[in-house]
């Protein structure tokens, strides 16, 4: 009886191990699961940003473009007047001609785009489903015999985002900014 009830202690300290074990674990996993969802939302953040600045670049280049064009145009309609040589109303012509592509292009550009930025801006599925990127790692599990050890501050959720926010800058050499002059 003696050897039995030694057993039995011996048994529930290894399921209160295994248990603890198992709690801790869950946590981490939790915790884990916290940050690749914000991770995955500050890179959709950034995603956009940079979409809308290389945007907003190329829609400047576009005007400048058109711009050019119009000017170009003009130059083509005075030049019959200044008794032009065949060479010169072919190189006025050529260079219409690919300002002309120069356009068409940047305006598929814009236009790809505005179409992939739509595609970041949609909401996520996970943010659907949750409302935020990481409250599901900081709600309770249905198990209670895991609350003490799961993720519940607030503090935590938002340093787990400033942690994801903090990996995606890491990967970005170069950042699209409307300030960056524009190479004519």
């Amino acid at each position: 009886v003696e050897v039995s009830l030694k057993f039995g202690d011996w048994l529930k300290q290894v399921h209160k191990s295994l248990h603890r074990s198992a709690s801790d674990h869950h946590r981490s996993l939790r915790q884990a699961s916290a940050e690749r969802r914000a991770q995955r939302e500050a890179l959709r953040k950034a995603s956009v940003e940079q979409v809308r600045e290389q945007c907003i670049q190329l829609q400047s280049a576009l005007d400048c473009s058109l711009r050019e064009r119009a000017a170009c145009e003009q130059a083509l309609s005075v030049l019959e007047f200044s008794k032009p040589t065949e060479a010169q109303v072919r190189a006025k012509l050529a260079h219409l001609e690919q300002i002309k592509a120069s356009t068409r292009w940047q305006a598929q550009e814009i236009e790809a785009l505005r179409s992939l930025e739509q595609g970041f801006v949609r909401s996520p599925r996970a943010k659907e489903e949750t409302g935020s990127p990481v409250s599901e790692a900081t709600q309770p599990p249905d198990n209670n015999d895991f609350t003490d050890h799961d993720i519940t501050s607030n503090e935590v959720t938002s340093e787990v985002e400033s942690s994801a926010e903090a990996w995606v800058e890491s990967f970005f050499f170069t950042r699209w900014r409307r300030d960056s002059p524009l190479v004519s």
